[in-house]
């Protein structure tokens, strides 16, 4: 009938919740009109005033009244034709006048929905007539004998009925109870058997909070009822009644939710469940067979809907083959111990398998109307067998939904038999299954099948979303058929699949081995709007989701297509979405020449897209020419967008003054996502040219102070504009954010005038939004999430300008104390939050009250407070307090408490431990409460994410195995200063039967000065992490070993790592893993990202050699300080030629390693003079290199450098390696082209930066002249170029003689920081250049002339830099320049060397005999000195022994310097 109304433009669709509905406002009008013809009825909207309220006569002939959010009510209803009367509203003050209804006898029908009215008037007596009463049920509702309907629900502060109340309502026919707490059966109080006596009662809608309320025969007399919806045990969320987590809301007329135990069930449940059409179990405890108790499964014949979660013992549904003729919809959740549906031997299975590859369903198991099917955290191999019966295609026929999620043991899904089942399925998601390698097996695909040219799978599939899949390497593979087809596909959504390279894998010629194409979607792949190939048009595709995929091109080039200048055309006429994301490998959408169309793209978001050219200009370059075009241009896409999210690399480039003004006036939400390693080009100012932008988010970026601007000269200064059009702000992940938002004198009311929404995640280093002294005038909604550092909101004096403040969350900052601060000595002030609705205070462990100080709150607005999982919340505050229409506190799950005022509420609500209900947060600390109640062991901590431990001197370890156990939502650990720890996990003689511990969402340990700790699990049993990621141990001196089952004596080695832990990260303790690693460990390092050890000195070695295959995605390795390790990596057999690939590494940090001398051992030549990295290891990808005090290390690379490294260099830094004599070998250089910083610091035995070309001809010692006998001659002069290096550093290398032992040039186009110093054997900037071009002939012999590290050239001549004139402004890019050590005696800065400076803002001295330091010599008046070091704001002296003045003749200081802002002057005594 909805859509019906819809279809007709009765009815509106713009409302997105279910329950109701909108009209147009004339449709309304007309509709009110039809009804008062034949109806006497009145209806007041909330706009409506009560001077519209009818007079006495009007009043008389009314039949209905309809008042929608009244601010008052008339003292009585003079109507007595009135049968209907509905009042709705949220307003907590209104009442109802006692004789309200006393003149309205003849009302059948009172709706008081949403009005928590403590209690009815005295004239509700008078209304004997009624049949249907929708409010709270009190004492007086007894005496309506004729009532039909009552309904009390979401009466929260309904807890108990009086005796005798409901079992005096004879008539009743329907009782709605949903969302109340009633206390059944206490004393005085109604109880359930009450609802038995009701003869009449065919429709009960009932929460039932304890089983044992419950009479024995409670189930037996209410087999009458023809409708209900009973919810028994805690924990349900009745808004949540009809609605399944993943497939939305369905309306069942009869259904049951259970949370109870095995003893529990018999309370005559059992028959009553045969009519049940929706059954929903929650901890089942104490049962195998979870339908076994339960009535014969023959008899669930009218079951639509089953769901069955967090059954820890559960191993079977049912006990035996059975077929469920109506099931619609399917739920399994969480059935850690789930073998089967059905056990193998009841399923009359042909082939007996073993245990462990029994599939889920069985050919016997039928569901010939299911359509929905849901799976997730289950750990069964497969789910269905590999070849199917006719049965079973009738079996899953109809199925439309299926979404599989968290099951870690499947490899693959589908047989391809299978897939012809699903002729239906539209939607289809697979997320977090870390071991499945494909979802479609093909192996057994028949021979006339292969023989087609196109295979089409799932016709009518609309949406398929792969996420979180770690292994996965292809949907399929094409199997020797030329196209897969998706005929119907729209959606598309590939999220984190860090091995996924081709959509569609290709098989070997065995078939037994499936190889990715390197290319995301190739003409294998056919989607809905294909043409005749994967390069023609799209036309019905309107999403299109990337994330976190390999491959190289988006779309592959058609093999047909050989000719080099077709042009493709990609036109994807209806795509509105678009978003790529996390293509690291990706170098371009298609590698052949072709041009895209977008049309309909009003939503991009594009991040971390590798080499791919995103954004590109119609302004043609030879360089773009050169290169694969762009994937939009920016003139053509960005003007149609509304929406565009990118990151911070593209914003150069769109942000360039050679586009229009206008080119953003249709973007009304703009987001910038950085990388925190790298400094994002972003102004504020250019927020200007965003006309409509309404919405403004940044993550991820380098920003330390918000509206802080770069002005021309390169100075920061404050931002002065106004972005008048921005309503929402959004900051997430600003790490550098480190105490405030801004500055004080910022006037951000100014600079963002209507802002409405502000919301702060996730800014870990943030203490306090520190707002402005100009307050927010527009702020409505504030929203803080994840600041771990913030200890408080922010001030008194700030917060009262938050004068337009509705809604006001905090959440899960754990170091909160206190939401307003208050200085200890404060005067007393009245604060008001005068618009403030609503307050939401979630997951704060540390949090004791709103504010600490003794002010006066007043909040005449309040209506809504919400204080979830806070166990130190004692008080609101210690002032006056003001919230007159709050009339409740939620604490959780939709429990509310209301003790009289808010302050007397929270104080009860600590003193029965509410706080710590559902708790994910928790700090335990040595004097806090929580640590007595953890010692208790008295409450459920089940949903704990984040624990931390701090200063407990009085434990000696956290968990028992057991409670360990229930910590199944457990991320991340962190324990610091427990100076008698010894284990985290202790087995206790009682948990004998136990020899597994499963924490299958541990994701981060850290344990931390803790001198007693040894281990971290102690005891016979195997400790299971699967989601483990990181792990980090710092000062705990005694820790051995993750496991162990005995103490370790004398010097016995223990793997830190065994079989018994799983996947690992971050450590820092001694040996890590046994030479001859478990088949376990093997399999499961997999996961192993980043590894960091530090202080471990009696570790002589990283991992054997066996291991490294298998770190497939490790990418960072740290080393400190292991002052005994000799190498990174052990062999056995150092004979052996293996090569050892580190694949996926791209950071290394060796540091402190002083007996190292190579990474891994190689052949016994290397044995004399060993390099660190030889021929044996690979590191493709490495891209950041720092090697720091590796005292024994003579040579970094050989001479002839490992084919396949080193060629993504970005960062080399080598500092204290005092045995190197050269950094870089000769055949090195040419794989440093993305380098952009090089450091070299401390090295006292560095004479070169670039070695020898030859080691066999050329010695690598070259200190002495060359004689004409040793001279090797050259054909031309060798020329270094490096074209991305832009910070150089060479200090303190006291041997250096030059860049390179032969005649050479070098050029760094892009460098832009240069700091030479301590280098006292080469000259840093030549003053004479020699012309090698005039040497005659083809070769040339060897100049024994040192050379100076950098040539500066003007026109081809040389300038001096120091003595002579260098041309005016030649360094005119120079911000900072600092001068350190000595130079000749007693000196005065030229002024031609200054006025080579013209915008100079920082200039440091150090160490020098530098006599005057403003030179007056050669200037000819006071305003050419004046324009000297006009930009100077900062300047630094220290050690100058001979400096006496700045100036030796008078002159104004206040012209020559007169933008001064810092001056600093240390240690010049003179």
């Amino acid at each position: 009938m909805m859509s019906s109304l819809e279809e007709s433009c009765l009815l509106l669709d713009s409302n997105t919740d279910e329950n109701f509905f909108d009209v147009h406002d004339l449709t309304y009008i007309v509709a009110k009109s039809i009804v008062s013809k034949d109806n006497q009825v009145f209806v007041l909207k909330e706009d409506d005033v009560m001077t519209d309220w009818p007079d006495e006569e009007s009043l008389k002939k009314l039949n209905k009244i309809c008042l929608l959010y009244p601010n008052k009510l008339p003292d009585e209803l003079n109507c007595p034709q009135l049968f209907h009367f509905l009042i709705y509203g949220k307003d907590q003050s209104l009442t109802l006048p006692d004789d309200f209804f006393k003149e309205a006898t003849n009302l059948k029908v009172l709706d008081l929905t949403r009005m928590q009215f403590s209690s009815l008037p005295s004239s509700i007596r008078f209304l004997t007539s009624l049949t249907t009463l929708h409010q709270n049920c009190t004492k007086e509702i007894g005496q309506l004998v004729k009532l039909k309907l009552l309904d009390v629900s979401h009466c929260a502060k309904l807890k108990t009925i009086a005796n005798g109340v409901l079992s005096s309502l004879t008539r009743l026919e329907e009782l709605h109870m949903g969302g109340t707490s009633i206390q059944w059966g206490q004393s005085s109080t109604a109880s359930l058997a009450e609802l038995n006596t009701l003869s009449r009662l065919s429709t009960l809608v009932v929460r039932i909070l304890d089983a044992k309320a419950m009479p024995q025969d409670f189930f037996q007399e209410l087999q009458k009822l023809e409708s209900y919806k009973i919810f028994i045990g805690e924990g349900w969320k009745w808004d949540c009644e009809c609605r399944c987590e993943c497939f939305g809301n369905y309306h069942y007329s009869r259904t049951i939710n259970l949370k109870l135990s095995i003893d529990d069930l018999d309370r005559g449940i059992k028959k009553f469940l045969m009519k049940t059409e929706s059954l929903h179990l929650d901890e089942l405890k104490g049962v195998k067979i979870a339908l076994q108790e339960l009535p014969n499964e023959d008899s669930l014949s009218d079951l639509k809907n089953l769901h069955i979660q967090n059954g820890l013992d559960i191993e079977y549904i049912i006990n035996g083959e059975n077929e469920f003729p109506q099931l619609e919809s399917l739920t399994l959740q969480n059935l850690p111990q789930l073998i089967s549906f059905c056990p193998q031997h009841k399923a009359n299975v042909t082939s007996s398998l073993p245990q462990h590859e029994v599939p889920l369903f069985s050919e016997k198991i039928s569901f010939p109307y299911l359509e929905k099917l849901w799976l997730k955290s289950i750990n069964v191999i497969r789910i269905w067998y590999n070849q199917l019966s006719s049965t079973s295609f009738r079996t899953y026929e109809k199925l439309t939904t299926l979404k599989i999620e968290g099951c870690g043991s499947l490899r693959n899904l589908f047989s391809f038999s299978m897939t012809k089942c699903l002729v239906h399925l539209t939607d289809f998601e697979i997320i977090g299954c870390n071991c499945l390698r494909e979802v479609i097996f093909m192996e057994e695909i028949e021979e006339e099948t292969q023989a087609t040219m196109t295979l089409s799978l799932f016709p009518q599939l609309k949406s398929l979303v792969l996420m979180d899949l770690q292994h996965m390497i292809g949907f399929c593979s094409d199997f020797k058929t030329q196209i897969i087809e998706f005929p119907a596909m729209k959606s598309l959504r590939i999220d984190n699949c860090p091995e996924l390279e081709s959509f569609i894998c290709r098989s070997s010629m065995e078939g037994s081995q499936l190889i990715p194409s390197q290319v995301l979607i190739d003409n294998k792949a056919a989607f809905p709007s294909l043409e005749e190939m994967i390069a023609g048009d799209l036309p019905q595709l309107s999403d299109l989701i990337i994330n976190g995929c390999g491959g190289e091109e988006i779309v592959s080039k058609v093999e047909e297509i050989s000719d080099s200048e077709t042009i493709v055309s990609f036109e994807f006429d209806q795509l509105s979405f678009l978003r790529l994301w996390g293509l690291s490998e990706c170098k371009c959408f298609y590698p052949g020449r072709h041009t895209t169309k977008w049309p309909m793209l009003k939503d991009l978001e594009a991040y971390k897209c590798g080499e791919m050219k995103i954004f590109g200009t119609q302004l043609i370059t030879k360089e773009q020419l050169d290169s694969p075009p762009p994937l939009f241009l920016v003139e053509k896409v960005i003007p149609k967008l509304q929406r565009l999210s990118i990151g911070g690399d593209y914003i150069a480039l769109i942000s360039g003054a050679q586009f229009s003004s206008n080119l953003f006036h249709e973007i009304i939400t703009f987001k910038v996502e950085g990388n925190r390693t790298q400094s994002v080009d972003f102004q504020i100012s250019f927020l200007e040219r965003f006309y409509n932008l309404k919405e403004l988010c940044i993550s991820d970026c380098e920003i330390k102070e918000l509206f802080c601007t770069e002005e021309d000269t390169g100075n920061k200064g404050t931002y002065a504009g106004t972005l008048s059009t921005i309503r929402k702000l959004e900051l997430t992940d600003l790490p550098n954010l480190k105490h405030h938002l801004w500055k004080q004198d910022v006037q951000v009311d100014h600079i963002l005038p209507k802002l409405e929404t502000l919301q702060v995640h996730s800014c870990e280093n943030l203490m306090s939004l520190g707002s402005s002294s100009a307050p927010f005038q527009s702020l409505t909604t504030l929203e803080v999430w994840e600041c771990k550092g913030m200890e408080y909101l922010d001030t008194c004096v700030a917060v009262q300008g938050l004068s337009q403040l509705k809604k006001l969350i905090i959440g899960e900052c754990i170091s909160v104390k206190e939401t307003v601060a208050s200085e200890e000595d404060e005067a007393t002030r009245d604060i008001i939050f005068s618009r403030l609705k609503s307050l939401e205070l979630v997951n704060l462990p540390r949090l004791k009250s709103f504010c600490l100080g003794n002010h006066t709150f007043g909040f005449p607005c309040l209506e809504e407070v919400i204080v979830s999982c806070c166990p130190e919340f004692e008080i609101f505050c210690k002032g006056i307090l003001n919230a007159p229409l709050l009339q409740s506190v939620e604490y959780g799950n939709d429990k509310r408490h209301w003790g009289g005022d808010i302050n007397s509420t929270v104080q009860q609500l600590h003193s029965t431990k509410v706080g710590y209900q559902g708790i994910e947060y928790l700090v335990l600390s040595e004097f806090a409460k929580s640590i007595e109640i953890w010692k208790e062991k008295s409450l459920d901590f089940k949903n704990l994410r984040v624990l931390e431990i701090e200063k407990c001197s009085s434990l000696k370890y956290i968990f028992s195995v057991s409670m360990a156990l229930e910590l199944v939502q457990l991320k991340d650990l962190k324990v610091k200063n427990c100076a008698m720890m010894e284990y985290i996990v202790k087995k206790g003689t009682e948990e004998t039967t136990i020899d597994t511990l499963l924490l299958p969402k541990l994701w981060s340990i850290k344990l931390e000065s803790c001198s007693e700790l040894t281990s971290f699990c102690k005891g016979s049993i195997t400790l299971q992490c699967p989601s483990l990621k990181s792990i980090r141990v710092d000062d705990c001196p005694k820790m051995y070993a993750m496991a162990c089952t005995r103490e370790v004596g004398g010097g016995e080695k223990t793997p830190f790592f065994n079989d018994k832990l799983l996947k690992l990260s971050s450590t820092n303790i001694q040996k890590l893993w046994p030479d001859k690693p478990h088949s376990a460990i093997l399999s499961n390092v997999q996961n192993l990202q980043l590894l960091s050890v530090k202080g471990c000195h009696n570790l002589e070695y990283l991992f054997p050699s066996v291991l490294i295959k298998y770190l497939v995605r490790l990418s960072t390795l740290a080393l400190f300080d292991c002052h005994n390790m000799k190498q990174v990596t052990f062999t056995e057999d150092e004979g052996m030629s293996e090569i050892y690939l580190f694949t996926e590494l791209k950071l290394l940090g060796l540091s402190g390693l002083p007996k190292v001398k190579t990474f891994c051992h190689g052949d016994n030549s290397e044995t004399d003079d060993p390099a660190l990295f030889n021929q044996k290891v690979r590191f493709p990808s490495l891209s950041r290199l720092m090697l720091v005090d590796m005292g024994d290390c003579r040579k970094i690379w050989q001479d002839k450098v490992t084919m396949g490294s080193f060629y993504e260099f970005t960062l080399l830094r080598v500092k204290r390696c005092e045995r190197l004599s050269n950094i870089l070998p000769f055949s090195m250089v040419e794989r440093l082209q993305k380098l952009e910083t090089l450091q070299i610091c401390k090295c006292e035995s560095v004479e070169r930066i670039i070695g020898p070309e030859d080691d066999h001809r050329l010695n690598s010692n070259e200190s002495h002249e060359a004689t004409p006998a040793e001279s090797i001659e050259l054909k031309s002069t060798i020329k270094f170029v490096f074209p991305k290096i832009r910070k150089l550093e060479f200090q303190t290398l006291p041997k250096l003689e030059g860049f390179y032992s032969k005649v050479h040039t070098t050029e760094w186009p892009s460098l832009k920081q240069l700091e030479v110093s301590a280098c006292s054997m080469v000259e840093s900037l030549a003053r004479e250049y020699i012309n090698f071009g005039e040497t005659q002939g083809e070769r040339q012999p060897l100049l024994s002339v040192q050379q100076p590290l950098f040539w500066i050239t003007e026109n081809g001549n040389m300038k001096e830099i120091w003595h002579r004139a260098l041309p005016n402004k030649y360094f005119s890019n120079l911000r900072r320049l600092k001068l350190i050590g000595s130079l000749e005696a007693s000196v005065t800065i030229p002024n031609c060397f200054v006025q080579s400076l013209p915008n100079l803002d920082n200039f440091s001295v150090e160490n020098n005999a530098v006599n005057e330091l403003i030179p007056c010599e050669g200037l000819m008046d006071e305003d050419e000195h004046a324009g000297t070091l006009a930009h100077l704001k900062e300047l630094r002296l220290s050690e100058l022994p001979e400096l006496t003045h700045l100036s030796k003749k008078e002159v104004s200081l206040a012209q020559v310097l007169c933008n001064l802002e810092f001056l600093q002057v240390i240690e010049c005594r003179n």
